[in-house]
């Protein structure tokens, strides 16, 4: 063990005995069993962040401390022994089961905590810690019960109140938060402290306030300021709830200190339980959106930079989105495109009986699956029909329902001097390992020949409202798959 490591065990042992003094003052069951006990988050923090190695310092500030409290040397070790190994369980569950991320940004890692830190690793601390007090004499039978049920929950709302503010804010969670947040931080956190003040009590007891005024504060926290914020308006709600109880304030004052916080210990875990994982909800959803916006925005910079022409409509047919090369192959501007059916924009007919032809986007709607690789043919604005540039197209429904028409040119450009060959971009799911002579444009050729037979197909131009077309005449040659 390095000195660092020596120097963070005693530490971790100076704060787990100075915390778990305090957790022993508030009127714990026969003297151990206490109803709020800090050093279980404590300790889970300090395995999980720095290693399995600093288990030292839980197992004797949990032996000095319960030694110090009047249990006999082997009552205090069994005890220690207990909380030794539910620090070390709740590492290994939260690491090899979940994949803990300390931030708690994930709900997964809002659940584990709950579940397996809070609700399953404390068990073992409770029934090794009572069953050593009952066997040494220090619990009695008739308190068993209740000292079991005090020690489990109290340790559990130290996983549920102090490890969450001591993961988010540790260095490994702690991230970079704009000056609004931090704005808007001190008034939901100054808002959450008087109204805990309020309804525990604490300050204007005359005005009576529902318990439950609470949930709305904190819901709101957890809404704006995420995982961050919501660990520290927990903690400041439950230092309160803490105190005024204790004072004998608040909804939850009865004839015994051990009665009221009893109470407080389920009102506490439940407040604590909902707001976490509402705020890892909230958090995992701004996440999906940034990453679903950052992933749009690349996109749509993609496909409006490229040179293939792309139309996407809904499952509904109706358009979506047109690239600039979609818009010059249609004609139609996005803006007026946009909502129209695919038929409207994107027409097709036969190139010598002039019959109009299935959508192939309209098909794929219907039929689902996905559509083959045509090769459309167009013209260039400007050029004659015997120099045309060669445009492979294929269409497919994505799950969601979406269907795309892309397009990549990859046979002939026109130049002053004649048609030319230029570069081939064959279909994704059409790409030959060595293209065929027979499907090489000649010079000077307007048709392009294909493995297989093939049927020539036009695209309807859009006309104006004076009838004349706002395109150039373009030709469709589709392989027909045999």
């Amino acid at each position: 063990m390095s000195m660092p490591d020596v120097v963070r065990v005693g530490v971790l042992c100076v704060i787990y005995f100075a915390t778990a003094k305090f957790g022993l003052s508030l009127d714990a069951v026969s003297g151990f069993a206490a109803a709020v006990w800090p050093p279980t988050g404590i300790a889970l923090v300090a395995l999980v962040l720095y290693g399995y190695r600093l288990w030292p310092g839980i197992a004797l500030g949990a032996f000095l401390v319960n030694l110090s409290a009047g249990a006999p040397v082997l009552v205090a070790g069994g005890m220690a022994l207990g909380n030794t190994l539910e620090a070390l369980l709740g590492t290994v569950l939260l690491e090899r089961v979940v994949g803990f991320r300390p931030a708690l940004d994930r709900l997964r890692d809002v659940l584990g905590l709950i579940v397996l830190a809070a609700g399953l690793s404390t068990l073992v601390s409770a029934t090794i810690g009572v069953t050593s007090g009952w066997l040494g004499g220090s619990i009695p039978t008739a308190t068993y019960g209740d000292a079991w049920r005090t020690w489990w929950l109290g340790d559990a709302l130290g996983d549920l109140v102090v490890a969450p503010l001591l993961f988010v804010w540790s260095r490994r969670g702690r991230v970079s938060l704009p000056r609004r947040w931090i704005a808007e931080a001190i008034v939901l956190l100054v808002a959450v402290g008087v109204l805990s003040l309020v309804v525990f009590d604490v300050l204007a007891p005359e005005i009576p306030l529902s318990r439950y005024l609470i949930f709305v504060a904190l819901i709101l926290v957890a809404m704006r300021l995420g995982p961050h914020g919501t660990v520290i308006a927990l903690a400041l709600r439950s230092a309160i709830a803490i105190w005024g109880t204790a004072q004998g304030f608040g909804p939850f004052a009865g004839p015994t200190l051990h009665e009221s916080l009893f109470l407080l210990q389920t009102f506490m875990s439940v407040v604590a339980v909902t707001i976490l994982v509402l705020a890892a909800a909230m958090t995992e959803r701004k996440q999906a959106e940034a990453t679903a916006c950052e992933q749009r925005e690349r996109f749509e910079v993609t496909l409006f930079s490229i040179g293939d022409a792309v139309i996407a409509t809904d499952s509904q047919g109706r358009v979506t989105f047109l690239n600039p090369v979609a818009e010059a192959l249609t004609g139609w501007p996005e803006a007026e495109a946009l909502g129209k059916d695919i038929t409207e924009v994107f027409q097709i007919v036969n190139e010598y009986t002039r019959q109009a032809v299935e959508n192939p986007i309209a098909r794929v709607i219907r039929d689902g699956g996905e559509w083959g690789s045509p090769i459309i043919r167009c013209s260039l604005p400007g050029t004659a029909w015997n120099t045309p540039s060669m445009i492979a197209a294929r269409q497919f429904v994505t799950a969601r329902g979406v269907s795309w028409a892309s397009c990549s040119s990859f046979a002939i450009s026109a130049s002053a001097d004649g048609p030319r060959q230029s570069r081939r971009a064959w279909p994704p799911l059409w790409r030959p390992r060595k293209m065929p002579s027979s499907a090489r444009p000649s010079r000077g050729s307007s048709r392009v020949g294909t493995r297989g037979p093939s049927a020539s197909m036009a695209i309807r131009p859009r006309t104006s409202s004076a009838g004349r077309s706002r395109s150039c005449p373009r030709r469709i040659v589709r392989r027909n798959s045999q």
